[in-house]
Formats: C-alpha cells, sequence, structure tokens
C-alpha cells in the first residue's frame, strides 16, 4: 500500500473526508465482527487491513470467506498506526461504504433503525421522524 494510499484511509477520520467519499473506517474484531453480521454493510466493506503481527487468522478466515472478494492489505505496525483512531489498537480495520438507504439530507432528521431485534416489550423512540425495524 503506497503512501498516498494511506494517507486516504488516514483522512477518513475526519467528517468531511468520510462525507466527500461516502466511505468510513472501523477499527476492531468487534465492530468489524458486527459488520460482517449485517445485511447492510456485509457487502459494504471494500477493503481489510491488518497489522503484521495480528494472529488471528481464524477470525481473518470468516471475514474473507464471509464477504465476496474482499481485497486485504498487511501493513508494519508503524503504517497502520498512521490510519488507527485508538491507542491500544487490535491490529485489524476496514474501509467500509456508507449506507445511502435513507436520504435525509438538507434537513434535521432523526431516523433510529434496529435490526435482529430479540423482544420489543422495552423499547420506547423518545423523538424519532422515522423507526425501522427488522425482527
Amino acid at each position: 500500500m503506497t503512501n498516498n494510499e494511506i494517507k486516504v484511509i488516514e483522512n477518513l477520520r475526519k467528517k468531511k473526508y468520510r462525507d466527500e467519499s461516502g466511505r468510513f473506517l472501523i477499527e476492531g474484531k468487534h465492530l468489524l465482527e458486527e459488520c460482517v453480521k449485517s445485511d447492510v454493510y456485509r457487502e459494504s466493506i471494500e477493503l481489510l487491513i491488518i497489522q503484521d503481527d495480528f494472529e488471528e487468522v481464524d477470525f481473518v478466515n470468516m471475514i474473507k470467506n464471509t464477504v465476496s472478494n474482499l481485497p486485504v492489505e498487511i501493513l508494519e505496525a508503524k503504517k497502520f498506526g498512521r490510519i488507527s483512531d485508538t491507542v491500544n489498537s487490535q491490529g485489524i480495520a476496514a474501509v467500509v461504504k456508507k449506507y445511502k438507504g435513507f436520504d435525509v439530507t438538507g434537513e434535521e432528521r432523526i431516523i433510529t433503525a434496529l435490526d435482529n431485534i430479540r423482544g420489543i416489550s422495552g423499547l420506547y423512540c423518545a423523538r424519532a421522524d422515522g423507526l425501522v425495524l427488522r425482527l
């Protein structure tokens, strides 16, 4: 991965660049696992980035087997540190396309989306312009 490519990913930490590119960066096993579980975001993962000393091969293989045609970049710790926004990085991150399903531009609106709901007995949505439930 070139320095310019790393700079582009590094810029995704800033809202301006996330909005311009329509992409964002996620870090850590938990966020990646949740992204892979999501019907909306699974195929929106554009690039998997792994630090060269990341040892959990089974986790990487699970992601690669779940997301079709996923490119993988392996970076040395110093370069990975440039894109990471966490103090103690887990050594794994991904670039993801933003979901364009809701068009709320130009107005201040609150949309609440809940996925894989088990029970709605305690659910209360105080103020929302839209609510999407997937049971």
